[in-house]
């Protein structure tokens, strides 16, 4: 009986993991990952016109942030906290459009406080628990 009862458990947790459908859930490694981003709550520009990209290893952040190259520490928590760190990164000029755009994104990353994650899109959040990033596998 206990054995059925840990298999019926188990069996919860595992599924409550993914969606059928490939929702998020909150929660989740991010280590090994990487992202193109799509989607932001700033009005303009549209980030998709830029190479604008996260790779997560064990606890470091780095990518392109349109013109620069970047990186540094983040954090996350087993219940979808999700925290950046001091965020460094190169210092080549680019057009006025696209040195926006890698502004927009690291205020934007350095607001993160939440995400979900899939197996296709990573969504960042802020504290009110508001889409701000969403990214795409690649």
């Amino acid at each position: 009986m206990k054995w059925i009862m840990m298999m019926g458990v188990l069996c919860a947790l595992w599924a409550g993991c993914e969606n059928q459908d490939g929702a998020g859930t909150r929660g989740g490694t991010l280590t090994g990952t990487a992202w193109r981003l799509t989607s932001w709550s700033a009005s303009s520009p549209d980030p998709s016109a830029f190479t604008i990209t996260a790779d997560f290893s064990d606890s470091r952040i780095s990518g392109s942030a349109a013109v620069n190259a970047y990186g540094g520490a983040y954090t996350i928590t087993s219940a979808g906290g999700f925290s950046a760190g001091a965020l460094s990164s190169t210092l080549m000029a680019g057009s006025e459009e696209a040195m926006r755009a890698e502004s927009t994104y690291l205020d934007l990353l350095r607001q993160a406080s939440a995400y979900e994650l899939s197996s296709k899109s990573l969504t960042l959040q802020d504290g009110n628990h508001h889409t701000i990033l969403t990214f795409q596998a690649r």
